[in-house]
């Protein structure tokens, strides 16, 4: 008789436990680089993704082949046209020399000193002199004195650290202040000790620059394949590949989920599921707005309608002991609770919304049935920490053939019809007062659980976890969502609230700066 642990090596021995897992560790190796959309860590996941469907033997979906690129604008970037001038020395706009938000972008030229503040020329300030006015918002304290130079009648305003490296400034980090006439811009420490700091005291600084900026247009792909059963209807098996770039290896958030959408086009290819045509999407862009969806999306416009539906897949690297499976979107069609109750092989943690922080409600929106499946959030979501030695392999294999039998199941039923669910996200995303959790909208006991705290966001940087209860909120008693919204809409801004959380049988409270 075998042991427990030879069945678990034989089991991992079998080829589709291999190839699970071969994927999912190239997806979240370093080589990759955290698969950050328009990076080439994507490219290289969009190449293998690409090669693996060629191997599986799906098929291009329509002219267009397995790589449907996108593009989109992402912030802005310098202009080509710009640059930073210190007598004959370049500077580089973004690093060396940072243009604050609130100057307008007029040319800079001429020559100008420090202390030297003359009305119709440039004015250069010490920063090191600037903060003697001890101050806590330095940014403020820069805005207010470019104001007062723009109205004695500076040209344009030079703030260079003379300080140290720790008080630089970074691009995109300054405050939002009212807009002024007059160019105002930051040297770095760097720069200045080097292109500044040795003329300072023996003659004028010659200044020339030309600032702007262009709209930055960032390129990703997604992969697109398909099994053409010549059928009327097809079923759409969808994933995010993209992730948070370097630093990050997001092995369970999503790797996870890629490597079950390719071993699942493997089980459903040769399992031979023929009332259907299945398209398989691996999305890039999801890190922003879900850009890969929506291009997805615009360029299948007229063939919506041949979508029976969508099933996302989401996470699926963390099977525990509960065994647990949240299934979202089962309120979209009165076909889902039929269908999940004919394999009850893991205990369903299952929400009614077609509405979730997944690109699957983006075809809620176009009124396309969907159910999306995960082993839930965890306390590295989103983290550096979401590594490859925290996969249960044999647990997200066993859940992905779960979902081939699933999809076995459905592709002898009609094509499901679709129906309008409750959105608990739309009241979630317009609160007053965001601390940076989602809700385990599954939890039906008294008090709010949750799901996920959101890195570097006030619930996690005060210590709150995944699984928490909150039970009171500053004077609220919270007993479910509605009294969570409720409170988060009604203490006011800037106010420090206690928070009162059940953890297993232990309460606690927790401080949170609204």
């Amino acid at each position: 008789m075998l042991t427990s642990a030879q069945k678990n090596s034989a089991k991992s021995e079998t080829p589709a436990y291999s190839k699970l897992k071969a994927d999912l560790e190239y997806l979240a190796s370093e080589k990759l680089q955290g698969r950050m959309t328009g990076s080439v860590g994507e490219q290289l996941a969009s190449n293998y993704l690409e090669s693996r469907c060629k191997e599986i033997g799906l098929q291009p979906y329509h002219a267009a082949g397995f790589s449907w690129p996108f593009s989109f604008k992402q912030g802005k970037k310098v202009d080509a046209r710009a640059f930073f001038r210190v007598y004959d020395t370049p500077l580089s706009i973004g690093s060396d020399v940072i243009p604050l938000p609130y100057g307008s972008l007029n040319p800079i030229k001429g020559s100008a000193l420090p202390g030297v503040d003359e009305a119709g020329n440039i004015w250069l300030l010490s920063m090191r002199q600037l903060y003697t006015a001890i101050n806590n918002n330095a940014q403020k304290l820069m805005y207010d004195k470019a104001k007062e130079c723009a109205n004695l009648g500076a040209t344009a305003v030079i703030f260079f650290n003379d300080v140290a490296p720790s008080l630089d400034l970074l691009p995109n980090t300054t405050g939002k202040f009212e807009p002024l006439s007059i160019p105002v811009v930051a040297i770095n420490h760097k720069a200045f000790e080097n292109s500044m700091k040795p003329f300072i005291r023996k003659d004028w600084i010659d200044i020339e620059a030309r600032l702007g900026y262009e709209d930055a247009i960032v390129s990703g792909k997604n992969i697109v394949g398909w099994l053409d059963n010549q059928a009327p209807y097809s079923i759409l098996i969808t994933c995010d590949y993209d992730h948070l770039g370097p630093g990050f290896t997001g092995a369970n958030h999503n790797a996870s989920a890629v490597a079950s959408l390719l071993s699942l086009a493997e089980m459903i290819k040769s399992a031979e599921y023929k009332n259907y045509n299945y398209v398989f999407v691996a999305f890039s862009g999801s890190e922003i707005q879900h850009q890969g969806a929506q291009s997805f999306l615009l360029k299948e416009n007229e063939n919506l309608k041949q979508y029976a539906c969508v099933l996302d897949l989401n996470m699926l690297g963390r099977l525990n002991k509960s065994r647990s499976l949240f299934v979202s979107g089962v309120g979209t069609s009165a076909t889902w609770p039929t269908l999940l109750s004919k394999e009850l092989r893991f205990p369903l943690q299952v929400d009614s919304s077609g509405l979730g922080f997944g690109a699957y409600s983006l075809f809620y929106h176009k009124n396309i049935p969907l159910l999306s499946f995960s082993t839930g959030y965890c306390s590295d979501y989103g983290r550096p920490e979401d590594e490859i030695s925290k996969i249960n392999f044999a647990g997200q294999l066993e859940l992905t053939q779960y979902l081939s039998k699933l999809i076995g199941e459905l592709d002898k039923m009609p094509r499901p019809s679709f129906q309008l669910t409750t959105n608990p996200f739309e009241r979630i995303e317009h609160l007053k007062n965001d601390i940076g959790l989602i809700p385990d909208f599954s939890y039906e006991d008294e008090g709010l659980q949750v799901a996920v705290c959101l890195g570097q966001k006030k619930a996690a940087n005060a210590g709150i976890l995944p699984e928490d209860i909150i039970t009171q909120i500053a004077e609220f008693t919270i007993f479910d969502l509605d009294d969570y919204i409720k409170a988060m809409n009604k203490l006011e801004k800037g106010r420090e609230v206690p928070l009162t959380i059940k953890r297993g049988d232990k309460e606690y409270k927790f401080f949170v700066s609204l």
